[in-house]
């Protein structure tokens, strides 16, 4: 089984169906094609053409017109990429005050590129604003007043960042 999942590369695309998978099966204990379509707003075609790549590496379970599940490889990634999303998305909304919604749709772009180490890294300054807030209310919202003021940096308006697609909306 490693060998021929360390021959494929575990793109982006591929992360998005396994954790949609990972969080269908959560809630229902397993997945249908028509489910997972939908999850992610894609064609039932499309997702039976990537269904039958991630079974051929190996990261599902996959009998033709039934359920799919995880196998414990495809499980792993995408646990790891959920818990991924939902630290940058809690990082994104409640340290930096970006609206849940824009933060879910960032969360989901910058998943699939973040380290471990810089993850971990983003945990523990979530954990320490959580105790800094506490012990000292009026932390965040001094943080925040700084990024309202003149003393922060000027936001780069109009600007096109790197790799984002023409396509992408960011929700305000």
């Amino acid at each position: 089984m490693r060998s021929r999942l360390m021959n494929k590369k575990i793109t982006s695309n591929i992360e998005d169906y396994l954790e949609a998978i990972y969080l269908i099966e959560e809630a229902r204990g397993v997945a249908r094609v028509n489910e997972i379509a939908k999850s992610l707003k894609v064609s039932y075609p499309s997702t039976s053409v990537i269904l039958k790549k991630l079974h051929d590496m190996e990261l599902v379970v996959h009998e033709k017109y039934g359920y799919i599940r995880l196998t414990p490889a495809g499980k792993r990634i995408a646990s790891d990429t959920f818990e991924k999303h939902q630290t940058l998305s809690e990082f994104f909304s409640t340290v930096l005050g970006i609206n849940k919604e824009a933060a879910e749709f960032d969360a989901c772009k910058v998943e699939h590129s973040v380290s471990d180490h810089l993850l971990n890294q983003l945990i523990k300054f979530i954990q320490y604003i959580q105790i800094c807030s506490k012990e000292e209310p009026g932390c965040l919202q001094r943080f925040n007043a700084f990024v309202e003021s003149e003393k922060s940096l000027p936001e780069k308006r109009g600007k096109k960042r790197s790799g984002e697609n023409q396509g992408d909306q960011i929700p305000s």
